[in-house]
């Protein structure tokens, strides 16, 4: 059950949102924020900008940023760097940060995003050379992709795959498998997050299509 800040946004705090050079602004939030962020675009429009109201965000799902089209940039209520680096990665355009427990407004630091980049080349190089791979499966639901995994699996004929089924994945644990060269995450996305806490690289699978296809013609 979500529960939902209700605190109204300080004016000053509003104030600096009237002075973005931007017009056209998307606005995203969590649950938590929903109130807050509604009354964020009822006072954007109110004062000659243009918000449109993407609605939720989630770790793994980042639709919503899509389906905001054509927008100037993004604009997100809440808290933390990790839903922002997503709407970033997603929508490809400045995000700004608004958030109502610290009471802050800043824009989102890209070259967080240019880390993740660099992280996936490491990793999708990784996969390319190696020989046996590791596919981690979730059983959770709404993250069971097994039929998925068994799919691609047939397809990389020239690499020793293994799937491992678990409920919660814990990087750590996998230090337990040496020989296996890199991990294929078919869990949440946003695992690729925890990078550094894997003992080798990691990507997920849709990273790894392309090098998939690849593999099937050798």
């Amino acid at each position: 059950m979500p529960y939902e800040f209700k605190e109204p946004i300080g004016k000053e705090l509003l104030d600096e949102l009237l002075n973005l050079e931007e017009r056209h602004i998307g606005v995203l939030t969590t649950a938590q924020h929903l109130s807050q962020a509604l009354d964020v675009v009822k006072f954007l429009n109110e004062h000659g900008k243009k918000a449109t109201f993407g609605g939720q965000v989630l770790g793994c799902n980042l639709e919503n940023v899509r389906k905001l089209g054509d927008v100037d940039c993004f604009l997100y209520i809440g808290t933390g760097q990790f839903h922002p680096a997503g709407i970033h990665m997603a929508g490809r355009k400045k995000v700004y940060v608004l958030n109502p427990l610290s009471k802050t407004f800043e824009v989102f630091d890209e070259s967080l995003t240019k880390k993740y980049e660099v992280r996936r080349e490491v990793a999708r190089q990784a996969f390319r050379e190696a020989r046996k791979v590791g596919f981690l499966v979730s059983v959770k639901p709404g993250q069971f992709n097994l039929k998925r995994a068994m799919e691609l699996k047939g397809k990389l004929r020239n690499k020793d795959v293994y799937i491992f089924l678990f409920d919660t994945i814990i990087p750590e644990e996998l230090i337990n498998f040496p020989s296996i060269d890199v991990w294929v995450n078919f869990a949440c996305p946003r695992l690729f997050d925890d990078y550094e806490r894997f003992p080798k690289p990691i990507l997920n699978w849709k990273d790894i299509t392309e090098e998939g296809g690849e593999g099937r013609e050798e």
